[in-house]
């Protein structure tokens, strides 16, 4: 027998003897022993520490650090154990809820986002209504961060009904400013404002001033995206001032990158560039992984709009790489169609359109309706390029529908400048120049400097092997 088997069979022999010793206690004994088992490990790791207030928590913040962390979900077994054997009942169930909303942190922060919501969703269970409600939102977050919209809007739902149950009206803001937020992904933009607008009302009659600056801040998001920019970046001004006179590094660096991502879709990515890089060195300092994707997204962005190919692939890549090891499948499938868009412009047709359609069925899968109307628009133009031209203008007109659905005016205008090419390709230069004349003036309108002129330079060359005059010229 080699070494490596014989310690293979010494160690099988020795669970099954451990586990043959445990089974022979009586279960009453078995609960001593758990018991003992917890207060020596936390005796060793510092002791215990003191119970989270979860009434007081603020979206997904976290308890200060504590060496029992890294093995919260074992005492917690431990203390659930000696509560079923009535060992110490009190402070056992005591310590039960502690270390299951630790480890339930402790996985948020590592990034285990299906053992974090599993968690979330047994303290939920230990909790009386109104602090349920609470483990119940947070189950919510990040369900969604996994994509699993429906199960996450009833968790919202539940949180938000819980709380309501226990008349905790400010945690019931909290709940539908991240509720909006679900709302807003899957297309439903004027009951996400509602929402918003609700928690707004709370929050400032609360004197609550980060929520209200956080509220405003993604109000400003969707005022940007149907339409009315100038608006949005006084909101997000309001907000950035809001959060620098509270000192919160944290919320000025969120309002910072979504200022930026309104100067990369209005022709400022040079602007936007220095404010991502100084936000980005802050999320990596943190080791907010989430964040610092998201970041890096909107930094790709800025790079394609500045032609700067291998910062955008590079940028892309490394947020993907980070939304993979998350387990953050919406933002793996919207990466994954930026990096295909590039795909195409190089010419890598077949590697194009695999990574279109995949990111199509991520954004399918996880019920986000804008996104997939965007890849259903990138795919059309692709198609169109391969002479697919039913099967494009079957995709523009089913992207179309989608952007006008959830109110995102800039790129429904980019997309019918895009279709108005297809329309021409199949003879028909009337509508394409009704179109191309609609989604150009809306461009100008929200004044993106940065696509038109592309937009404009693509017509003139499909105009020109049309042999038809430029849509632009009267």
């Amino acid at each position: 027998m080699t070494g490596l088997s014989a310690e293979l069979a010494y160690l099988f022999r020795h669970a099954l003897l451990r586990d043959a010793a445990y089974e022979m206690q009586l279960p009453s004994d078995r609960a001593v022993l758990h018991m003992l088992t917890l207060r020596i490990m936390e005796g060793l790791l510092g002791g215990r520490p003191e119970p989270p207030d979860i009434l007081a928590e603020r979206d997904e913040e976290s308890s200060p650090a504590h060496p029992t962390d890294a093995v919260a979900r074992e005492l917690a077994e431990h203390a659930r154990h000696a509560a079923e054997g009535n060992v110490e009942a009190e402070e056992a169930a005591a310590a039960l809820r502690l270390y299951t909303h630790r480890a339930a942190e402790h996985a948020e922060v590592s990034f285990a986002l299906p053992e974090a919501a599993s968690l979330w969703l047994a303290l939920a269970e230990l909790l009386p209504q109104g602090e349920a409600g609470v483990a119940l939102r947070r189950a919510a977050a990040t369900t969604a961060i996994l994509g699993r919209t429906e199960e996450a809007e009833a968790l919202y739902q539940q949180a938000i009904d819980q709380l309501q149950a226990a008349g905790l009206e400010l945690q019931v803001a909290h709940a539908r400013s991240n509720a909006a937020i679900l709302l807003r992904r899957v297309g439903r933009v004027d009951r996400a404002m509602e929402l918003y607008q609700s928690a707004m009302a709370v929050f400032r009659a609360a004197g609550e001033r980060a929520g209200a600056a956080k509220v405003r801040m993604n109000m400003a998001h969707l005022t940007y995206v149907m339409g009315d920019v100038a608006g949005a970046e006084a909101a997000y001004a309001e907000s950035l001032a809001e959060f620098r006179d509270l000192g919160s590094a944290d919320g000025e660096c969120t309002v910072i990158a979504a200022l930026a991502a309104l100067y990369t879709g209005t022709g400022r990515s040079a602007e936007a560039v220095p404010m991502l890089e100084r936000c980005l060195a802050l999320r990596m300092e943190q080791g907010n992984l989430r964040r610092e994707a998201a970041v890096l997204m909107t930094l790709a962005n800025a790079m394609f709009n500045l032609e700067a190919r291998d910062r955008f692939i590079e940028y892309s890549e490394r947020a993907l790489a980070i939304h993979r090891q998350i387990g953050n499948l919406p933002g793996e499938g919207t990466v994954l169609g930026n990096l295909a868009v590039q795909w195409h412009q190089q010419g890598e047709l077949d590697r194009a359109e695999a990574g279109m359609r995949r990111a199509l069925a991520i954004h399918r899968e996880v019920g986000s309706r804008r996104s997939e109307a965007l890849a259903l628009g990138n795919l059309a133009g692709l198609l169109a390029e391969r002479g697919d031209l039913a099967g494009a203008e079957a995709g523009y007109r089913e992207s179309l529908r989608g952007l006008a659905a959830v109110k995102d005016r800039r790129f429904e205008a980019l997309m019918r400048c895009d279709y108005a090419l297809c329309l021409l390709q199949l003879a028909h230069p009337d509508n394409a120049r009704a179109l191309w004349r609609q989604g150009a003036a809306a461009l100008h309108e929200l004044g993106d400097t940065a696509q038109l002129p592309r937009k404009q330079e693509a017509m003139s060359h499909a105009c020109r092997t049309a042999g038809v005059p430029p849509f632009d010229v009267e």
